[in-house]
């Protein structure tokens, strides 16, 4: 992936929910954490859950895999808890107006 894709309108992501969205045939989770937009993997690297589609909750400034507990923080994508041994991939986010663009700096 390179350069930025738009994704979505900031208002499309409530806070406290996750949206998926293919980024460039990779499968991004955007989270909107307290107005602050999060973009990582979608799939928990433990045992392939789909975050988006409410496996995925987020507390705080992590997001925690319902399927087995495994904890990621969404700054750096390593696990916090649980049994997840592969961080998820964080990706950057910038908001241009009312536009979500995702990508890799």
């Amino acid at each position: 992936m390179k350069g930025f894709t738009r994704v979505a309108a900031t208002a499309d992501i409530p806070p406290g929910e996750i949206k998926s969205f293919d980024v460039a045939g990779e499968d991004v989770a955007v989270a909107n954490v307290g107005g602050e937009f999060r973009a990582f993997s979608n799939i928990c690297p433990h045992q392939d859950a789909d975050l988006a589609s409410g496996l995925g909750a987020i507390y705080g400034n992590e997001v925690v895999c319902m399927l087995h507990d495994s904890a990621f923080d969404l700054t750096t994508g390593q696990t916090t808890d649980g049994p997840s041994a592969e961080p998820l991939t964080i990706y950057a986010v910038r908001v241009e107006g009312e536009d979500l663009l995702i990508g890799r700096e």
